[in-house]
C-alpha cells in the first residue's frame, strides 16, 4: 500500500493506484510517513489547532497526538527501524526556521539535534528533512550549514555532522529532501534549484556515485522521493503549486509513468 496527501487529507492506495480509501476526515494533515513495521503512519495535522505531530493506525483508527503547544510547528516525522525514536523538523524554542529534532515514539525525551547558522542575507536558513540509515546509526537530512541548502549525514545522536553533497554541477546546485532506502544502499533527493525547480537523484551513503534519476521539463519540478520496500522503484511528486501529481519511476532511471493527481506527498507501506 502506498499512503498519499491531497489538499489536507490523507487516503490509501494500493500499489497501481487503484482502490483510495479516505484514512483522516479533519485538520490539515500533511507529510506522512509509515512505521517501520507498517502498522502506523506519521504525519503533521492542524487538527488541534497547530502543527502537531500526530499518528494513526494503518486504517486510520486510534489517532494519537505526540507534540505539544509547538508554536512554529512540526513536520517531516520518520520513524528509526527499530520503532523506537522518531526524527522530525521543527521551528521552536525562539528559532524562526527549521531544525532536526529525535524524540521516542510516544513523544517523549524530545531532543535538538542541530544548530543552523543564520547568516544576515542568506535566503534560506533550515536543518530538516531527516532520515534513518538501515541500521538506524545514522541520520542524513539537508541543510543551508554551508550556505546553501545541501544533503548532509550525522550521527543519530546528532555528532559528526557533515556534508554529502557539494552542489551537482550549474544546473543543480541545491539538494534537499534525502530519502534513504529502506535495505541503506542509497539515498534519493532532491537537487536543482531551491524553491524553483528540479530532480530526482540518488547518491550512495558516502557521498559518491551520484546519479540523476528523472528528466522533467523546466519549469517544472519533480521533488519528494520516497522509496518502494524493495528498492526497485521511487515515488514522487511532480509539478508546480497548484498542479502536483505523484509518479513512479525506476530507482535506476527511465521513463516516469503517473501514479496518482491531486496528490502532494506520497510513503510507501515497509513490507510486513
Amino acid at each position: 500500500r502506498i499512503v498519499g496527501g491531497g489538499e489536507s487529507q490523507i487516503v490509501n492506495f494500493a500499489s497501481d493506484g487503484s482502490g483510495r480509501t479516505a484514512l483522516t476526515k479533519s485538520g490539515y494533515n500533511i507529510m506522512l510517513a509509515w512505521s517501520r513495521d507498517g502498522e502506523r503512519i506519521l504525519f503533521t495535522s492542524t487538527r488541534s489547532g497547530a502543527g502537531e505531530l500526530w499518528v494513526i493506525d494503518a486504517d486510520g483508527g486510534d489517532a494519537r497526538q505526540l507534540t505539544f503547544d509547538t508554536q512554529g510547528g512540526n513536520f517531516t516525522p520518520v520513524e528509526s527501524p527499530d520503532g523506537t525514536r522518531i526524527a522530525f523538523s521543527s521551528v521552536r524554542d525562539g528559532v524562526g526556521h527549521p531544525e532536526v529534532w529525535v524524540m521516542n515514539a510516544d513523544g517523549s525525551d524530545q531532543q535538538r539535534l542541530t544548530v543552523t547558522p543564520a547568516p544576515p542575507g542568506q535566503e534560506f536558513v533550515w536543518s530538516l528533512h531527516p532520515t534513518w540509515s538501515a541500521d538506524g546509526e545514522l541520520i542524513a537530512y539537508a541543510s543551508t550549514r554551508s550556505g546553501s541548502t545541501q544533503i548532509w549525514m550525522m550521527n543519530a545522536d546528532g555528532s559528526d555532522q557533515r556534508q554529502l553533497t557539494f552542489g551537482l554541477g550549474p544546473d543543480y546546485p541545491d539538494a534537499n529532501v534525502p530519502s534513504w532506502s529502506f535495505d541503506g544502499s542509497l539515498i534519493a533527493f532532491w537537487s536543482g534549484f531551491e524553491r524553483r525547480y528540479g530532480e530526482i537523484w540518488v547518491i550512495e551513503p558516502d557521498g559518491s556515485n551520484p546519479r540523476q534519476v528523472t528528466e522533467t521539463a523546466d519549469p517544472r519540478n519533480s521533488d519528494d522521493p520516497h522509496w518502494s520496500p524493495d528498492g526497485s522503484t521511487i515515488v514522487y511528486g511532480e509539478g508546480l503549486a497548484g498542479d502536483r501529481a505523484m509518479w513512479l519511476v525506476a530507482s535506476s532511471g527511465g521513463e516516469s509513468r503517473l501514479f496518482a493527481r491531486g496528490v502532494h506527498w506520497c510513503a510507501w507501506q515497509p513490507v510486513r
